[in-house]
């Protein structure tokens, strides 16, 4: 089933479709605020709808192994799982790096070590509440 296919198949208007870029620079493409496709190099919207439709995942394969490997011992108290900047008023350069950060029931959260922004979690939308489910964990 191709990608218009699949938006037919749904329901979905072609006009509801937004072509635009990130702060990366990489290309996305969106339908009602949902991210359907994001890299480095997609040529048009045309060939992304004759194109073979794929689920995108909002975490890569390594990132799910990651942090399903971390929530495992609790992972029926995880609330929800956010990217959020890391401010560091000693660098000239401002926000450039971020976290990940679990929130559980009762307990205090959990803190993921700081890494560069745009290196890891690039799916993740920085300050967005994603669920277990929603990440595939």
């Amino acid at each position: 089933m191709t990608n218009a296919e699949w938006m037919i198949k749904n329901g979905y208007k072609f006009s509801d479709l937004l072509f635009s870029f990130d702060s990366n620079g990489d290309t996305v493409i969106s339908l009602n605020d949902k991210i359907l496709a994001r890299g480095q190099y997609i040529p048009s919207l045309k060939r992304w709808l004759d194109k073979e439709h794929e689920e995108e995942s909002i975490l890569s394969n390594a990132e799910k192994k990651y942090l399903s490997a971390v929530i495992k011992p609790f992972r029926d108290k995880v609330t929800y799982i956010c990217k959020v900047d890391f401010v560091n008023f000693d660098n000239p350069e401002g926000c450039v790096y971020q976290r990940i950060v679990i929130v559980l029931d009762d307990s205090p959260e959990v803190v993921l070590p700081i890494f560069k922004s745009g290196t890891i979690y690039k799916g993740m939308e920085t300050g967005h509440v994603y669920f277990l489910e929603e990440l595939g964990l």
